[in-house]
């Protein structure tokens, strides 16, 4: 039997999800005496939380639990992953700053009396209160990025010549017209390998992700896995969330208590598939 490339990916997710899930049943349903939990603390291997940066594995988690998307998606709109619906138009020309017809799902970006030619904060569509994102989660929360990534809005039906930039014409050819900085871009989907850049170069650079929770922690001394557990929900909810705050507290304490507490903090200690995942990171441990 031949086996497609999308069959194998999700034979892949699905094994990922076994794996985790059955690492977290072995961490929270078997009771342990208060001598063996402070024994698996003490054997724990230990890192100042401002020395580590995302393993391999925090970055296959992030990417499971966000799945990945070709083109820009409204995070409020269910959408799958090859079919979409996907954002048409952010309803403002992303260089003119002009308006032009909204999307038809999603409204426009910022809604009434909106530049988007110069804005740095995360920004809702009008419609729907959801944000553009692309990739394995990556917001377009800024001018910048909107520009940098509006080649990968959804194609217009019925048009047969898809440009970002309405009227644009005279691009030579593909490279020229979305590469070298040049406005007249020709809408594509993102690749898994450009999003795989995106998303190492985000995580580690931009303050609410990694960034913010080595600032947080310090030299706290953490497990790698329990990092990356945090880098997932940071990236999921913000570095602000009650999730991370709660959990940098009791990891702050240094004890088996409150390593215990961490991974029972906020959503951790909800039922979804992604949060099963990450409090068996916070549980490895033991």
């Amino acid at each position: 039997m031949k086996i497609t490339r999308e069959h194998l990916l999700q034979i892949i997710k699905e094994e990922l999800a076994v794996r985790f899930s059955s690492a977290e049943e072995g961490y929270t349903l078997r009771e342990q005496s208060e001598p063996e939990i402070q024994e698996s603390f003490d054997d724990a291997e230990k890192f100042p939380a401002n020395t580590l940066r995302v393993s391999e594995n925090g970055i296959r988690e992030i990417k499971l639990g966000e799945g990945f998307r070709s083109r820009i998606y409204d995070d409020r709109v269910g959408t799958d992953e090859t079919a979409g619906p996907f954002i048409m138009s952010f309803g403002w020309d992303p260089w003119s700053g002009e308006r032009i017809e909204d999307d038809p799902v999603s409204g426009r970006l910022g809604g009434e009396n909106f530049d988007i030619t110069s804005f740095n904060r995360t920004t809702r569509m009008s419609k729907t209160n959801g944000v553009p994102t692309i990739g394995y989660g990556i917001a377009l929360n800024s001018s910048r990025r909107i520009r940098d990534y509006a080649h990968f809005l959804a194609d217009i039906p019925g048009q047969t010549e898809q440009w970002v930039t309405p009227g644009a014409r005279d691009v030579d050819t593909e490279e020229e017209s979305w590469q070298g900085g040049n406005e007249n871009r020709i809408r594509r989907d993102m690749t898994e390998a450009e999003a795989d850049a995106l998303l190492r170069e985000i995580v580690e650079t931009e303050w609410v992700y990694a960034r913010a929770v080595r600032h947080k922690l310090g030299s706290t001394l953490i497990t790698q896995d329990q990092f990356d557990a945090l880098v997932s929900r940071a990236w999921n909810e913000g570095s602000e969330g009650d999730t991370i705050l709660a959990a940098v507290e009791e990891l702050q304490k240094g004890t088996p208590e409150g390593w215990l507490a961490a991974r029972d903090a906020g959503r951790f200690s909800e039922d979804g598939p992604r949060q099963r995942r990450e409090r068996a990171l916070m549980s490895s441990w033991i």
